[in-house]
């Protein structure tokens, strides 16, 4: 979390780092879900960080499915 700011009584801002990837599933979703469409996302790329990312291949019947095929962080591709 980078910063906080109560706009008024109703309203807060958040400002967060948080990696492209992150945001790009899911999120934007889950986010209009839960404030039931009133929240809204903005966002500006900040920098570019080196980061330890694999390449994650799915397989149906020994056979790679390119469609399939993303890049994901190596602690989170187990659980891709």
């Amino acid at each position: 979390m980078k910063n906080m700011e109560y706009i008024d009584d109703n309203r807060v801002l958040w400002k967060y780092y948080i990696p492209l990837a992150e945001i790009i599933v899911d999120f934007h979703d889950n986010l209009k879900s839960i404030t039931k469409g009133y929240a809204s996302m903005n966002y500006e790329q900040a920098r570019y960080e080196e980061e330890d990312l694999v390449r994650l291949d799915i397989h149906i019947n020994k056979e790679m499915v390119g469609a399939f095929s993303m890049v994901v962080h190596k602690d989170k591709a187990f659980y891709r």
